[in-house]
């Protein structure tokens, strides 16, 4: 079996796991990294990559064995983004990467207009609404989880990402 874990480091960001077995693609955990560690706090990041590993070793049949991949986005500073926005996004995204390399994962860096091309090319709809609607024919994946009313668009990114690294597996 694979496993994907896809990670969008922004504040507004996700972090999903996906399996890929006999019975298709399927969410295995996911959250939304503001809640599973505000502020950034490098011991509920780690915590939330294990919480996905962990997801991903469970949903593994008995016996079974599984490869896991991780994809984080590269991206970089946003047009008139503040210094002060800019590197605390950027401490983020370096935390996530430490974190992914300290476990032995080998790490996919796409930016953003790579898994876009790759997976959202014959989607209907205009920017964030490609990759919802894209992660919506995820089966198990819940856009707008508990405490939201409205799709979030740092979980489908972040299942994106994850769909991204099972078709570069």
């Amino acid at each position: 079996m694979n496993a994907s874990i896809g990670i969008d480091p922004g504040l507004e960001g996700g972090i999903v796991a996906l399996v890929l077995d006999n019975g298709g693609i399927r969410c295995v955990y996911q959250a939304l990294t503001h809640r599973v560690a505000p502020n950034l706090e490098p011991d509920l990041m780690r915590r939330a990559v294990m919480d996905a590993r962990n997801a991903v070793i469970e949903a593994t049949p008995e016996g079974g064995g599984y490869s896991i991949s991780a994809v984080l986005e590269r991206v970089g500073a946003m047009p008139k983004q503040g210094l002060s926005s800019t590197f605390n996004f950027g401490h983020g995204r370096g935390v996530w990467r430490g974190l992914l390399a300290g476990h032995g994962w080998h790490v996919l860096e796409p930016r953003p207009a790579d898994w876009a091309r790759a997976l959202l090319k014959n989607i209907p709809g205009e920017g964030k609404e490609k990759a919802i609607m894209r992660a919506s024919q995820v089966a198990g994946i819940q856009l707008i989880p508990a405490g939201c009313r409205v799709p979030q668009d740092g979980i489908a990114d972040a299942c994106c990402l994850a769909l991204f690294g099972l078709r570069e597996a």
